[in-house]
């Protein structure tokens, strides 16, 4: 019997080596935690719903590159989460520090999903642990705009 997997809707992204990148970062960061029983969406969005959805659910005024919308704790294999990020960023402020689009594109999957199941970096040690998890989970190397 084939271990449990856990199961990734990737929808949005126009380029499917984008989308690709997405998932690659996202089962990467899942197998690195151990988590396999469940599910996790992850979407592009626009400029606009950037906007729209910060400042309904955060109370933010800005176009965010990525947020993380988790539900309750799911039960085995029901759904964590949704992670959406705005794609039409990426590039730009990659090239900025140095870092390929679609490495850009894994570090927000993967900061995205590590909210979904409940890490935070409200504080130093929480910012540190997430930090540590980015590392890990394959995105060192970048830097925070």
């Amino acid at each position: 019997m084939r271990p449990a997997r856990p199961c990734l809707a990737i929808t949005g992204f126009d380029d499917p080596r984008d989308a690709a990148a997405v998932k690659r970062a996202a089962l990467r960061i899942l197998s690195v935690l151990g988590v396999s029983r469940l599910s996790v969406d992850l979407g592009a969005m626009g400029r606009r719903d950037a906007v729209r959805l910060n400042r309904r659910f955060r109370g933010e005024t800005y176009a965010a590159d990525v947020l993380s919308f988790p539900l309750p704790p799911p039960i085995p294999g029901g759904m964590a989460g949704e992670v959406l990020i705005r794609p039409s960023v990426v590039a730009r402020r990659g090239a900025g520090a140095g870092i390929s689009r679609r490495r850009r594109l894994a570090r927000l999957a993967v900061h995205g999903v590590l909210h979904v199941l409940g890490y935070g970096h409200d504080d130093a040690d929480q910012a540190g642990i997430m930090r540590a998890l980015e590392r890990t989970g394959g995105t060192k190397g970048w830097r925070r705009p």
